[in-house]
């Protein structure tokens, strides 16, 4: 697979789960119609990056957490060649 697919992949898998989060944020919430948008998209937003966070802290210490990210494995990217002044 390639980097490419493995860095998409481990960017989608928190924006699903922030989407699942907001989606039973917006079951429970009885607030004004007005907030409510911004609430759920907060909400969505805020579980995503914890999501991320956590993930990627514990696969720092135990690898197969990875997983939960869709990808067991971090993309590596090419460093970018240098430029002489």
């Amino acid at each position: 697979m390639s980097n490419f697919f493995i860095a998409v992949i481990r960017s989608l898998i928190p924006i699903v789960v922030g989407w699942i989060v907001g989606l039973l944020v917006s079951l429970n919430v009885h607030v004004d119609p007005s907030i409510t948008d911004g609430l759920i998209l907060s909400a969505s937003a805020l579980a995503a990056s914890l999501y991320y966070i956590g993930v990627a802290w514990l696969e720092r210490q135990f690898p197969w957490f990875g997983w939960l990210l869709g990808v067991a494995r971090n993309p590596v990217y090419a460093s970018a060649p240098r430029h002489s002044a």
